[in-house]
């Protein structure tokens, strides 16, 4: 008997695979049956005439049993030749007409694929704990999760576990002062207890504020938690003229971001962050509104103590 015990280590995701929506995958596992080799063909045909490129493959040494189905390989006298591993891979097509899709071929798994460990999108990655139980923005976990795997998904974060809480001013203010010393109220709190690159050789370099790169959050693994006062975005929405969902979902925006590497200490590194607010609410179908500056130092911090500034308001 074959017990997985983490699903994710059955398979790895390319970082530089796209995150898709809806995207149609078809299937060919070889087996025992295959009528004319009619699959294989056609696995094969695909391949070799379309663009594609590779997203996703799985460890076979824990879902092949070899003693049943043993690789091609080839002896000659004394020596073996040649060895033909199997691989189980998915893979993205994009057909004549500029549509995508993916394709997972290889063996079929004899174990250890049950349905705790299908192949995930790439954002499964993502561990998050959302507490949204305030009453001042109508607002539930499922629309907190989608912000914050936008968010995840854009910046390129390769594995995240974030936790989120909605709070109100009293309970923000109180983890401000206790925790980072600051006696004020503030729209939102990012603390970062964790930031490392999943592979340093592929980390991109950190670009000056005014160059166009990748994401600051490509490639790492990244650990914290934001907690926003859901009471101050009801206060500030009327004052930017959209709603109090809108103007707590800046907020969300604006402390994960800090996770993702970002802060806002200096004009350059404020307008790079700006820029990357509003093109995450674009994926939101949210319209940026413009903001006047305030004067809050931002503040971060790592499991209850202060470390470094990272914080603050998205002004």
């Amino acid at each position: 008997m074959s017990v997985v015990r983490d699903p994710g280590d059955l398979y790895e995701v390319s970082p530089d695979a796209p995150v898709l929506d809806g995207a149609v995958m078809l299937h060919y596992l070889d087996g025992f049956i295959d009528a004319g080799a009619a699959g294989k063909l056609l696995s094969a045909h695909l391949l070799g005439t379309l663009e594609h490129e590779e997203v996703a493959r799985f460890d076979v040494d824990r879902l092949i049993d070899y003693r049943s189905r043993r690789p091609p390989m080839i002896f000659s006298r004394d020596r073996w030749e040649s060895y033909e591993a199997p691989e189980l891979a998915i893979h993205l097509l994009k057909d004549t007409a500029g549509s995508q899709f993916l394709l997972l071929t290889g063996p079929e798994p004899d174990h250890g694929l049950g349905r705790e460990a299908r192949p995930r999108r790439k954002n499964a990655a993502y561990a998050l704990d959302i507490s949204a139980r305030q009453a001042h923005v109508r607002v539930d976990t499922a629309y907190v999760r989608k912000v914050t795997r936008t968010v995840l998904a854009a910046e390129r974060i390769a594995a995240a576990q974030i936790s989120v809480a909605l709070a109100d001013d009293a309970t923000v203010r109180r983890v401000n002062r206790d925790f980072l010393g600051h006696d004020y109220d503030t729209d939102v709190l990012s603390f970062l207890f964790e930031s490392s690159p999943v592979t340093p050789s592929r980390q991109p370099k950190k670009r000056d504020a005014s160059e166009v790169g990748e994401p600051r959050g490509a490639g790492r693994c990244i650990d914290g938690e934001v907690l926003v006062s859901a009471e101050m975005a009801v206060q500030m929405a009327a004052r930017f003229g959209w709603s109090a969902r809108d103007e707590l979902t800046l907020y969300l925006v604006h402390g994960l971001l800090h996770l993702c590497g970002y802060d806002d200490l200096s004009p350059a590194e404020r307008r790079l962050m700006r820029q990357r607010e509003r093109a995450i609410l674009a994926q939101l179908k949210i319209v940026a509104r413009p903001r006047s500056g305030r004067g809050q130092r931002p503040v971060t911090a790592v499991k209850g103590r202060a470390r470094s500034a990272k914080n603050g308001s998205p002004s």
